[in-house]
């Protein structure tokens, strides 16, 4: 964690900045928000939600744009390609994760 704040953060330069930084954001909240309704304990919820499974899958797909806003952001075409191809297998493996 220490080194996580303290590393250099280094931006390619013909990016866009504001995605390219926005993007391990999304990444962190949809995961976060996604955990933040499963029950830990029985008296510790976070969020009690009737559709918890339905709000689950919906936010760990939201990770899937942080992948493409990332490698679009670069302004690099094999980042771009690389973004797609991990985003398409991210939702082809999503897919039999909602078949009950």
């Amino acid at each position: 964690m220490i080194k996580m704040f303290f590393k250099e953060d280094w931006i390619p330069k013909f990016s866009d900045r504001v995605i390219f930084t926005l993007a391990p954001m999304i990444a962190f909240t949809s995961l976060l928000l996604a955990f933040a309704i499963v029950p830990v304990s029985p008296g510790w919820v976070v969020a009690d939600l009737n559709i918890g499974i339905l709000f689950f899958l919906m936010m760990a797909g939201l990770a899937v744009y942080a992948v493409l806003f990332a490698g679009w952001s670069s302004n690099n075409k094999y980042s771009l390609l690389g973004a797609m191809r991990a985003s398409a297998q991210t939702l082809s493996y999503e897919v039999f994760l909602g078949f009950p």
